[in-house]
């Protein structure tokens, strides 16, 4: 019905569809297999690399800092 609220139900529905399968996802699961296990996560992972790795902003991403302090470790 109109007006109710139904981000649950969204929620839901796109927590239970498949992971896109984008070079950006594949990226990401070599470094950390299993990180996108469905919709709702590959798409969390295609904003973690719009908003941080795209602008350069590594060290504020606490995937990034992982990263870096891995490299370093190297």
């Amino acid at each position: 019905m109109q007006g109710e609220d139904h981000n649950e139900e969204i929620f839901q529905m796109i927590s239970e569809m498949k992971n896109e399968e984008y070079q950006t996802i594949r990226k990401f699961e070599s470094l950390r297999p299993k990180s996108a296990i469905n919709a709702l996560h590959s798409q969390a992972l295609i904003q973690l690399k719009k908003n941080y790795c795209g602008l350069n902003r590594c060290v504020q991403c606490s995937l990034g800092v992982k990263l870096l302090h891995r490299e370093k470790q190297i």
